[in-house]
């Protein structure tokens, strides 16, 4: 009795997840549980259980996926799907650790990371005048720029969540060790 019920939940996860591809041959585990619970409120859904089918799903070959760090995006077979660079999408932290990799860059393209970072957060260390390491969460955006004497402005996000009056920190370039943004350690030669 319980492998039927399995077959027959299997198969709604199924008939849904192909259904929700056509529009533009993408689809979330989440899509997939609303819209099962939409059509079927009468069984219980959960997103762990429909994970795990998609992923068995994946492993018979039904479906390709593409990781952006966060969640997975399943497409149908032979088609290939490109995640948005800038992406609005809200989603809940993933138990699972997307991959970090790890470039050499120079200061010069370490200013052009955090002035491209668009407002988003990123980590940074470098030394402080007075000689102790610094390890600041921070975020840029363009209205901040940058001092001639090679400082870049940017928001201590520890200092705004304390309340404190002074919530711009100046960076030193020259003094860089590395920048964290997105799932990226870029270390500063």
């Amino acid at each position: 009795m319980v492998k039927v019920m399995k077959t027959a939940k299997q198969e709604k996860v199924l008939k849904v997840a192909k259904e929700l591809c056509k529009a533009n041959n993408t689809v979330t585990t989440l899509e997939i549980k609303n819209e099962l619970r939409r059509r079927y409120s009468t069984n219980k859904w959960n997103q762990s259980d429909i994970s795990n089918l998609m992923s068995d799903f994946q492993k018979d070959g039904k479906f390709t996926f593409t990781d952006n760090g966060i969640f997975r995006i399943y497409s149908l077979p032979g088609n290939v799907i490109t995640l948005p660079s800038n992406s609005n999408i809200k989603v809940p932290k993933s138990k699972v650790k997307p991959v970090v990799t790890t470039q050499r860059i120079s200061k010069t393209k370490a200013l052009e990371v955090i002035e491209t970072s668009n407002g988003r957060f990123f980590t940074v260390s470098f030394t402080k005048k007075d000689g102790k390491n610094r390890v600041l969460n921070g975020q840029y955006t363009p209205d901040m720029g940058k001092s001639p004497l090679g400082y870049v402005l940017v928001r201590d996000i520890a200092a705004v969540r304390r309340k404190d009056v002074k919530t711009v920190k100046n960076v030193n370039l020259q003094t860089l060790e590395w920048i964290k943004s997105g799932n990226t350690i870029y270390k500063v030669d």
